[in-house]
């Protein structure tokens, strides 16, 4: 465990060293936990911030997020799965498991969320700024350093990693085009509502 600690804290120096050495190590276990804690502040950082009322967002919170959380561990094993195969197509080599591990690990700037909600409230800063602003921004950034990750597990230029890194987003949203005619889509949007 002191060495997962170590990673952290290198990640927060020096994030190409921490992937370089998390893609070799391969701590699957360090790497769902960041991705649960991650997940968790994103979440509450968001409900801190939403303009329900208490028994709602408690709901949310309470029954709504475990579904979530589920839905969000899917998305990072059909995104690893996707940037590995494409990766692969692409006649780059690297390890699937080292994928899901600079993924999950690389969620870690959402960490931020529950403090900036919180410091956001106090101050009184519109929601908008924080899902918008602060979101996206964040998004970027994970963005980018799942570009780094690429580059590290499969050792490929920026450039290729950027298109490998996006093959996710690009096949979801193109699944998700496909089903926005669909109930079942529908179903989803209120079920997982705007947490």
């Amino acid at each position: 465990m002191t060495n997962s600690f170590f990673l952290l804290g290198l990640y927060a120096n020096h994030p190409r060293a921490a992937l370089r050495r998390a893609v070799d190590s391969r701590p699957i276990g360090f790497a769902f936990f960041i991705f649960v804690c991650s997940y968790l502040s994103h979440a509450v950082g968001t409900l801190i911030h939403s303009p329900a009322g208490s028994e709602q967002l408690l709901f949310r919170l309470v029954g709504l997020l475990p579904v979530q959380m589920a839905f969000g561990l899917i998305v990072l094993l059909l995104s690893a799965c996707i940037i590995h195969f494409t990766a692969a197509l692409s006649g780059e080599n690297g390890n699937a498991i080292s994928t899901i591990v600079f993924l999950a690990i690389n969620s870690a700037p959402y960490l931020l969320m529950t403090p900036t909600a919180l410091l956001f409230s106090t101050l009184g800063v519109s929601h908008l700024i924080l899902l918008f602003g602060v979101g996206m921004g964040l998004w970027i950034f994970v963005f980018i350093l799942n570009v780094i990750g690429a580059q590290e597990n499969y050792s490929m230029s920026f450039g290729k990693a950027f298109l490998v890194v996006a093959a996710p987003y690009l096949f979801l949203s193109g699944c998700l085009t496909v089903l926005g005619m669909s109930p079942f889509y529908l179903l989803v949007v209120f079920l997982l509502g705007s947490a």
